[in-house]
């Protein structure tokens, strides 16, 4: 008797979450990438040589942005990157993207970027990028909805043209030559 009403309050629970995570795959699939990321922390990390962010998640991807300041970066310093290094940057590979969307304002993205250089030696940079605009969607996680992702730290930024996803820059340009690139959000030789 006690097991068969074990098994009629499993099947109702069972059938009352039903909804519950049919929703949550609407959400996940339309609004944001996981409606418990959303909720609890509003990080979301990936490879991109592996794996694609949820649909939803940005509107503009952070990679173009990051390839766009740092070719304009290399070429400024005439491949040479952090200035000062004995030796030019032959390659770069980005190897993870972070993704701190918990904010009413601008989202931010951290992308760790193996840099080669020109003797085969490797080093890791990691630069912090801002989105241009956000929207918020349940307890203040967000997605990039609308603009793209700009460089706020250690890159050049070419007069023309404008980064992936924008039309113009907003606002002023600071750092528009090599002598004015400094290290990365974080740097590991």
């Amino acid at each position: 008797m006690n097991s068969q009403r074990i098994v009629r309050l499993s099947i109702i629970a069972l059938a009352a979450c039903a909804p519950i995570l049919l929703i949550g795959a609407l959400l996940s699939r339309y609004l944001i990438p996981n409606p418990v990321w959303s909720v609890f922390s509003g990080y979301y990390t990936y490879d991109p040589r592996l794996q694609s962010p949820p649909a939803g998640l940005f509107l503009y991807r952070v990679e173009p942005s990051l390839n766009f300041f740092l070719d304009a970066t290399l070429k400024a310093c005439d491949g040479y990157y952090p200035n000062g290094q004995s030796q030019s940057v032959k390659g770069y590979e980005i190897e993870r993207i972070e993704y701190l969307g918990k904010s009413s304002y601008h989202a931010f993205a951290l992308v760790h970027v193996r840099l080669t250089y020109a003797d085969n030696h490797t080093s890791v940079a990691v630069f912090r990028l801002e989105a241009g605009h956000n929207e918020s969607y349940m307890l203040e996680s967000s997605v990039v909805n609308a603009g793209a992702w700009m460089v706020t730290q250690g890159l050049v930024v070419p007069d023309n043209p404008a980064p992936p996803g924008w039309d113009r820059y907003p606002g002023e340009v600071d750092i528009t030559t090599c002598v004015e690139a400094g290290l990365p959000n974080a740097w590991h030789p």
